[in-house]
């Protein structure tokens, strides 16, 4: 499985406004990458 962090698109679900909350969405790319 490559890293998500390449590519800023969202995956399981979370389809959120990345830029609304950008520190958040950067948090949510730190989850999926880990596995989450």
């Amino acid at each position: 499985m490559p890293d998500q962090r390449q590519e800023r698109t969202p995956r399981r679900g979370h389809d959120l406004p990345r830029p609304l909350w950008p520190e958040f969405a950067d948090a949510i790319d730190e989850l999926t990458a880990a596995g989450w």
